[in-house]
């Protein structure tokens, strides 16, 4: 149980870096596009 808990934080945790970088990627690409 432990184990499946944080593997399922260590997967939420890399999504939203995921998300973080893709929203930077594009503000790289187009500054002015709100995200």
């Amino acid at each position: 149980l432990e184990n499946s808990v944080s593997t399922n934080h260590g997967r939420r945790e890399r999504k939203e870096t995921t998300r973080a970088n893709f929203r930077r990627k594009a503000e790289q690409h187009n500054p002015h596009a709100s995200i």
